[in-house]
C-alpha cells in the first residue's frame, strides 16, 4: 500500500515523479482494482503540482511495454473510487496503455 512510503521521517521531493514512475514498464504488476491509493494523494498540492486536477502526476505509471493479459480493472483508492476518477487527464494519456483494463474515464488509455 502507498501510505506505507509516507510515514514519519519519509519524505519524497517529487510526488509527481514518484507516482509517475512507480510502476513504467512493469509487466508483472496485475491491476485487478485493488486499493493501492491513501485518499489524501486526491487533494494534495505540491508546488506547481496539483494532484487533484491530474496535471502529470499519474503520467505512464502503469504503462506496460508490451501487450498483458490478466488485467481487469483500475486501482482504486481506499474510499473504493478508481484513479480516473481524478478527473480527464492532461498529458497522461498512456497510463493504461498495453493493459487490457476497461478505465471508467477511456481518456486514461
Amino acid at each position: 500500500h502507498l501510505s506505507g512510503w509516507f510515514k514519519e521521517n519519509t519524505k519524497i521531493t517529487d510526488l509527481s515523479y514518484f507516482l509517475a514512475g512507480t510502476h513504467f514498464k512493469n509487466p508483472s504488476l496485475d491491476l485487478k482494482g485493488q486499493t493501492i491509493f491513501p485518499d489524501w494523494i486526491k487533494t494534495l498540492t505540491q508546488g506547481a503540482a496539483d494532484i487533484e486536477n491530474v496535471s502529470s502526476a499519474f503520467l505512464q505509471m502503469f504503462y506496460c511495454g508490451s501487450p498483458k493479459g490478466g488485467d481487469t480493472a483500475e486501482p482504486k483508492f481506499e474510499d473504493g473510487d478508481p484513479l480516473s476518477s481524478l478527473g480527464k487527464p492532461s498529458s497522461n494519456r498512456e497510463t493504461y496503455t498495453n493493459r487490457n483494463i476497461s478505465p471508467v474515464n477511456d481518456n486514461w488509455k
